[in-house]
């Protein structure tokens, strides 16, 4: 779909701006009440793969504190209304917010995705609430726009070059590539996705007062993926099956940026919620980390689910344990604990990275040029799991085989840092080490840090900590995530503004029973206090 957006009809491009403008960038009603109501999804089938609403009311408290949050990334940020206007505006068109677009922009717009082709393509539509039908269309008309048939209650607009398609009809305005598939949207007549089991549910369990609500159907899912040569072994997965639907918003609150999830599922849940004290413990330096339970498991139930009527995938899980010396199920077993993955690196090595990436980006060569493994050089890949009888060892046999693999003599360097016995060889010029303690089980690429754990760590790291309370993140949790965003914006030389400071980002998923709750928290600090 490319829904094609050019300024000579600026009604079509208010359609798809003001969405776009959004999804970049309130009313008492939020996005997340048009997730459950919007007039639009009586023409999104059940089996769409899902639809993103989005509250209009863009110079309402939402939308305001939104933009004032947002200057911490870019202090000059305009408004979303001057945004849309912007967008609007051409050569041969003029448009003001206050005249020619509030007078008949609804509470809420949206996008549908309809479905997914096996070539990439996919049909989908974009719709904008109406409040004032003669508004839009007198306006339609000012821009260029022309006016043709009806299509059931839609009358079709088209810009100039006939490029983008609009039906207007008394409280709806549908964007489409052509008047085929606006025919097709607003023809339907079946079940509603919002009528979908678990859609309800899933909704009810983010945030009410949204700048955007996502939803995805597992109907949807699970027709995309059986009309997919490449998918229909996932659609047969047995979590797949049982998937219902997910809901997530974005809404933004006194002190950051909130993403709020959930999943609804037909069968209870069997992840567990825990503490994390491997994750706690990475040192203070980390700038990017995930932490879990039951890796292992987590693998295992993967590969006998899309495996077990995959004779390609079941080949190749055998090679690769036949090459790491260790079964999958021995493996499920070492690694059933705690896990925690990171990065870590001092100003010095993050600067290094962050730097070059800026410059590739602004001089307009990509990021071709940059080194990524070049935070190694200062910094450490970590992967730490918790001791449970056999995690060590397990670990143990794979080191040995990839040393083996890549020519590394056999006999690695021993020796002890802190409370781990380590073993340390170079590979292409870096360290990679095996550490055991009698708690942890881990792996390293790059320095040291072994030697100093459990001193200076991420729980103590301020703006960790501060990050972590303002997110209000639950205690115990099934997966967990830190991005020091905070770090790496002042070292791109982002500095925000008197209003807000970049900290940093939280994450964190909870399973209770049948539903899936997922969240995350982009901490922003009051600028005046820097």
């Amino acid at each position: 779909m490319k829904l094609q957006i050019r300024g000579a009809l600026a009604a079509v491009v208010i359609v798809g701006a003001a969405v776009l403008a959004a999804a970049c960038g309130g009313s008492d009603s939020g996005s997340t009440k048009a997730a459950k109501s919007a007039a639009a999804l009586d023409f999104v089938p059940k089996d769409a793969l899902g639809y993103v609403t989005f509250d209009t009311d863009f110079g309402g408290d939402n939308w305001t504190k939104a933009s004032e949050l947002a200057t911490a990334i870019k202090p000059d940020l305009k408004s979303v209304e001057d945004q849309i206007v912007e967008s609007a505006t051409s050569d041969d068109s003029d448009v003001d917010w206050k005249k020619d677009v509030e007078p008949w922009l609804g509470e809420n717009a949206g996008a549908a995705l309809l479905d997914m082709k096996a070539d990439g393509g996919a049909d989908a539509f974009i719709w904008v609430e109406v409040k004032d039908r003669s508004a839009l269309e007198s306006f339609a008309k000012d821009q260029g726009g022309k006016k043709g048939d009806k299509v059931g209650d839609f009358t079709v607009w088209t810009n100039k070059d006939d490029s983008s398609v609009v039906g207007v009809s008394d409280d709806l305005a549908i964007l489409t590539d052509d008047t085929a598939t606006l025919k097709k949207v607003v023809e339907y007549d079946g079940d509603s996705i919002k009528d979908v089991d678990g859609v309800s549910d899933a909704i009810d369990g983010v945030d009410g007062d949204a700048l955007a609500t996502f939803v995805v159907s597992g109907d949807g899912v699970r027709a995309a993926a059986k009309d997919n040569e490449q998918l229909k072994g996932v659609a047969e997965a047995d979590q797949l099956k049982d998937f219902d639907a997910l809901a997530a918003s974005v809404s933004a609150q006194d002190d950051g940026f909130r993403i709020e999830g959930m999943e609804v599922s037909a069968s209870e849940g069997t992840a567990e919620n825990v503490d994390h004290p491997i994750f706690n413990d990475l040192p203070a330096s980390t700038v990017l980390a995930v932490g879990g339970y039951n890796l292992g498991g987590v693998v295992d139930s993967a590969l006998e689910s899309f495996g077990k009527d995959n004779a390609q995938v079941q080949q190749g899980v055998g090679a690769i344990s036949a090459v790491l010396g260790v079964d999958t199920k021995d493996l499920a077993k070492a690694l059933d604990g705690e896990f925690a993955l990171a990065l870590s690196a001092d100003d010095q090595g993050l600067g290094a990275v962050v730097g070059s990436a800026a410059g590739a980006a602004m001089g307009g060569g990509g990021l071709s040029g940059v080194d990524p493994a070049g935070v190694l050089k200062a910094g450490t890949l970590l992967l730490a799991f918790e001791e449970t009888g056999t995690t060590g060892e397990t670990l143990g046999k794979i080191g040995g085989s990839a040393g083996a693999l890549t020519g590394t003599p056999a006999a690695p360097k021993t020796g002890t840092a802190g409370d781990f016995k380590t073993s340390t060889m170079n590979v292409q010029g870096l360290p990679v080490t095996m550490a055991m303690s009698d708690d942890v089980a881990a792996v390293s690429l790059g320095l040291d840090v072994f030697s100093t754990w459990g001193d200076d760590t991420l729980a103590d790291y301020a703006p960790f900590k501060d990050a972590w309370s303002a997110a209000d993140a639950p205690d115990k949790s099934v997966s967990t995530m830190w991005l020091d965003t905070g770090r790496i914006a002042k070292l791109a030389g982002l500095t925000g503004s008197d209003k807000a400071q970049l900290g940093g980002m939280v994450g964190w998923s909870k399973d209770d029973g049948k539903k899936y709750e997922f969240g995350a928290f982009l901490h922003i600090t009051d600028g005046s206090k820097s």
